[in-house]
């Protein structure tokens, strides 16, 4: 009996894992129920563009990139103004952008909300690709709900984002993408 038994099991295993080209299911939602729904609302898209301000670029001209305007109030110290596509939306504000000055300079960012409030602990990279959290010690968020970051800049990019960039082009393979050989 207990032959039998495992006999059907392991038969239903086999079954079970020979298809993976059949649909398990959709994927759940992410936002839970009684969330925001923004499907009707208009898309404000944000200008791609690189401006140089007191010998700092800033730039938002990448795939993944969320910097909606950024403007110089001293020599050291810059406002980065996010805003999301469409509000009301839930309080996850998304930011990515990259910076560099023409000589090695350190600056503060504060980072300004506009429909929402600081919630992503700051990612770093010198190319986009290979991400670590920003400097703790340079880091602080403020009771407003922004934040500022302090950052030494040099000729070379920095780029600054809520979380390592997961583009379209970098798209690793979904669950029901996976095939089975």
């Amino acid at each position: 009996m207990i032959r039998i038994t495992f006999i059907f099991l392991v038969s239903g295993l086999t079954l079970s894992f020979t298809n993976c080209s059949e649909k398990v299911g959709a994927p759940l939602s992410y936002d839970p129920p009684g969330a925001t729904n923004t499907k009707s609302k208009r898309i404000q898209s944000q200008k791609k563009q690189t401006l140089t301000l007191g010998g700092v670029t800033a730039s938002n001209e990448f795939d993944g990139a969320r910097m909606n305007a950024i403007r110089m109030l001293k020599a050291t110290i810059f406002q980065v103004t996010i805003a999301p596509e469409n509000a009301p939306i839930n309080m996850s504000p998304w930011y990515a952008f990259k910076m560099k000055s023409n000589r090695e300079k350190r600056i503060h960012i504060h980072m300004l909300y506009k429909d929402g409030k600081h919630r992503y602990y700051p990612d770093i990279s010198n190319d986009g690709l290979h991400w670590n959290p920003f400097d703790s010690t340079l880091y602080k968020v403020w009771p407003n709900d922004s934040a500022v970051l302090t950052i030494d800049l040099t000729p070379i990019y920095t780029w600054i984002d809520a979380q390592e960039l997961q583009t379209s082009a970098m798209k690793k393979p979904s669950w029901h993408e996976i095939k089975c050989y």
